[in-house]
């Protein structure tokens, strides 16, 4: 303990003392209300190919899953592959399709050079549809 000061409690000085690490696999459906944290002890290879594993057939068995995941070097579908047999790896792989996040923010610059227009298909319709909890009910 600290001595304290006149008016003042003790105090203690807390040194950090660093317990190990953990990763955090980070998931979540919006539109579903769902979302789900894994904690592994390592980012390998092999725990990204089982987080895939377990969107594709516990989380999602039924479902073409969109997946929107970094650039990081462990984040591709190879993983698959070195994780399981080829047949296991195709089918896990064939029921993703695959976004990544731009690997620089001079991307918006390449695409905007380039006048790539956008394709919006997200019509009025499909809104009301998607968005029917945040209409008022007539």
């Amino acid at each position: 303990p600290l001595p304290p000061r006149p008016g003042q409690r003790a105090a203690y000085d807390v040194e950090y003392e660093r317990n190990g690490t953990a990763n955090l696999f980070m998931m979540t459906a919006p539109l579903e209300g769902w979302r789900h944290v894994k904690v592994t002890d390592r980012r390998t290879k092999q725990d990204v190919a089982d987080v895939l594993k377990d969107l594709a057939d516990v989380h999602f068995p039924n479902k073409r899953i969109i997946l929107v995941m970094d650039n990081l070097n462990t984040h591709k579908l190879s993983t698959l592959y070195e994780r399981f047999e080829p047949a296991e790896a195709k089918r896990i792989a064939a029921r993703f399709e695959i976004h990544h996040t731009p690997k620089h923010g001079s991307w918006q610059d390449h695409r905007n050079a380039a006048q790539h227009p956008v394709n919006w298909r997200f019509t009025t319709d499909d809104a009301r549809i998607k968005l029917k909890s945040l209409y008022p009910s007539i």
